[in-house]
């Protein structure tokens, strides 16, 4: 039994300094970027294009896609500048790099002057949940406390063309993620137009 509680504890541990760990390198990922921004500043790249290479760096050095790497500079943002407690909690290995990517994810189009109590809220509670709790949660939280946002949200949802029941889009017949555009096959654009199955 002894035995049990040593090793739960050292579990316990690890995975805390783990997430510490994660911090430390979705922090690097963002200095990086910062890094990179502020060169393209300095030869006079246009504001909306600065460091717009970076992902790729990162995604050599790291060895993950660039798809990764770019997740990894959008979370590291939000840990500086939107979501301070979030930050502090996964700084100090109370939350972990599923968490904070949940948390991130579910505070992303909350309006500011509703950000802080909710996140204060989620914060909370997140070492003893799940990410799908805390997602659960935050939903919840958000119909509370910013249901004007909501509305908007699920405007833009709508205008998007998503359906807001399924999560999916049709565009020409075909069933693609709402997050993806739909990419037409070469050969349908061409006019031979070739069935999908």
């Amino acid at each position: 039994m002894f035995e049990s509680k040593t090793s739960a504890g050292a579990l316990f541990r690890q995975h805390a300094e783990i997430a510490r760990a994660h911090f430390l390198e979705i922090d690097a990922v963002t200095a990086l970027y910062l890094d990179r921004c502020e060169e393209d500043a300095a030869v006079g790249v246009n504001e909306a294009f600065r460091g717009q290479f970076a992902h790729v760096e990162i995604a050599s050095i790291l060895s993950i896609t660039e798809y990764a790497a770019q997740k990894m500079i959008a979370l590291g943002c939000d840990l500086r500048w939107r979501l301070p407690r979030v930050a502090a909690a996964f700084a100090c290995g109370d939350i972990d790099l599923a968490k904070a990517t949940a948390l991130s994810e579910a505070l992303a189009n909350v309006s500011e002057h509703s950000l802080d109590e909710i996140e204060r809220l989620l914060v909370d509670g997140a070492c003893r949940a799940t990410g799908n709790k805390l997602k659960a949660r935050a939903r919840g939280l958000i119909a509370r406390y910013d249901p004007d946002g909501v509305r908007a949200r699920r405007v833009r949802a709508e205008a998007d063309g998503r359906n807001a029941s399924s999560g999916w889009r049709s565009d020409f017949g075909h069933q693609t993620p709402c997050r993806c555009r739909c990419v037409v096959p070469i050969r349908e654009l061409s006019g031979n137009v070739v069935p999908m199955l």
